[in-house]
C-alpha cells in the first residue's frame, strides 16, 4: 500500500498511521506533508523506524526550501517516478 501524506504533521492521526503500516509498504510525502520530513521531527523519527521506504516529490521539497534539512534517508522522486510508485504499490491511502 501506499501511503501518501499531504498535511503537515499536526494534521495527520500518528497512532493510527503507525498501526496501518506494515514491511510491504512505501510512505509519499507530498505538498505540505514534505515538511513531516525535516531534521527534529518525531513523526518523521517514528516513520524511518519502521524500515520501509519514504519519498518525497522533489518539487514540492524545492518549493519550500526544505532540500537543505530533510532527513538523509528520505528520497527525492519526480512526477513521473510518482507515477510508477502509484502502480507499484497499490492501493494508496491518503493521510
Amino acid at each position: 500500500m501506499l501511503h501518501t501524506l499531504s498535511h503537515t504533521s499536526n494534521y495527520i492521526d500518528t497512532q493510527n498511521l503507525l498501526n496501518t503500516i506494515d514491511e510491504q509498504d512505501a510512505i509519499l510525502l507530498w505538498q505540505n506533508g514534505v515538511t513531516i520530513g525535516v531534521k527534529n521531527n518525531p513523526l518523521i523519527e517514528l516513520l524511518l523506524n519502521k524500515s520501509i521506504p519514504i519519498l518525497a516529490l522533489i518539487t514540492d521539497v524545492e518549493a519550500r526550501g526544505l532540500k537543505p534539512i530533510l532527513m538523509p534517508q528520505i528520497k527525492l522522486i519526480d512526477m513521473a517516478e510518482c507515477v510508477k510508485l502509484t502502480a507499484q504499490y497499490y492501493p494508496q491511502l491518503a493521510w
